[in-house]
Order: C-alpha cells, then structure tokens, then sequence
C-alpha cells in the first residue's frame, strides 16, 4: 500500500517526490488559516520505523474528517517537502483504512 516507510524518507533523495505512507495517527493539531479562516492540520503519523508530519489542507481535512482521529490507520499521499529543517509530508489524499477485527 505504500511507496515508502518513514525511515526511508530523506532530505536529498525523496525531497519533492510524491510518496504514499501507510501510518497510524498519533497526534492531531487543528488551525485555523488566517487568509480564509478555514480549518487545516498538522498530523504526526508512526509507521513502525519513524514519524512524520503531514500537513492537511482545507480540502483533504473536509473530504476526509474521520481519518484524523488519534490511532486511525491511513494511507497519505502527497509530496515530501522541508519547511524550518524538519521533512514534511504536504497530505494530497488520504484513505482510512479499516482494521481487521479478529472475532
């Protein structure tokens, strides 16, 4: 499901790239933007091997506001981006995925 795990995300080989990460939500930050007073995200997600921040726009939040609860399973694309040192995942899609119950 994925294009890449966390820890193999670096600053001179994936910088810009479009990369798919299946993750796990650990923390969630909602802001409000100052041009249009619409909400946006800041999500750290865990895959296992690192964690990474997503930045969530206005659209992919409204399109998709149960994927951004703590401990949600997700798969986000979008592109790798360095904003203040620290690599970013700037979020273009997001699915939810449903974990398998064992009964």
């Amino acid at each position: 499901m994925s294009t890449h795990k966390i820890f193999e995300i670096s600053p001179t080989e994936t910088y810009g790239e479009n990369v798919k990460l299946a993750a796990v939500v650990s923390e969630v930050r909602i802001i409000v933007t100052k041009n249009s007073g619409a909400e946006m995200a800041f999500v750290k997600v865990d895959d296992g091997t690192g964690v990474i921040e997503l930045v969530v726009f206005p659209n992919v939040l409204e399109r998709n506001p149960d994927a951004w609860k703590e401990n949600s399973v997700v798969v986000a694309r979008g592109k790798i981006n360095d904003r203040d040192g620290v690599l970013k995942l700037l979020c273009d899609t997001v699915k939810p995925l449903a974990l398998m119950s064992s009964a």
